[in-house]
């Protein structure tokens, strides 16, 4: 009897560290990166109060006043750096550094504290710009209330590569 109680905590032991040994090793897991320059490639706006999500192109209209334009450098220190287009005679620098967990969530931070998030999917960067008022209701003098907003994330690869296209898509000949 006490060989079968000694082998039953033994077993009950081993089916307790074994799940354990796993979950700490996913955890110290860190979501890999290429590090250098992700360039803008496109911008994707959500109607908070519709959900409605519309992607467009750097050189689209977009129905907010302010459109976010420098590029970011993710070096392997955890430093950003971004610079404006040429068309840009301002430096403004909002981001220095940056985190990613293991799923691929971003914090962006300037000079210690936190500035924005946004996340990896695959190799393509979300960068959080919003929410931000609809240009229509600026203009209009909409209340806050009775406004529409949209929620902004400046869509960035590893030197601007195209985004990939989506294999549902229709094609012109």
């Amino acid at each position: 009897m006490e060989k079968v109680k000694t082998f039953g905590f033994g077993m009950l032991a081993i089916l307790l560290i074994i799940p354990i040994a796993m979950l700490l090793t996913a955890c110290g897991e860190s979501y890999e990166i290429e590090y250098g320059t992700y360039k803008i490639v496109g911008y994707r706006l959500i109607n908070t109060t519709t959900d409605e999500v519309t992607n467009y192109g750097v050189e689209d209209t977009l129905p907010v006043s302010v459109k976010w334009t420098a590029d970011l450098t993710l070096n392997s220190d955890g430093t950003v750096t971004h610079s404006s287009p040429e068309s840009s005679s301002v430096e403004v620098s909002f981001v220095d550094a940056y985190t990613i967990d293991s799923e691929g969530k971003v914090e962006f931070t300037y000079k210690g504290e936190f500035w924005t998030d946004g996340y990896f999917d695959g190799n393509v960067l979300y960068f959080n710009f919003g929410p931000l008022k609809s240009t229509e209701d600026i203009r209009n003098n909409t209340p806050d209330s009775e406004s529409t907003y949209y929620q902004m994330y400046v869509i960035y690869t590893l030197n601007g590569t195209p985004l990939p296209t989506d294999d549902n898509a229709e094609t012109t000949a």
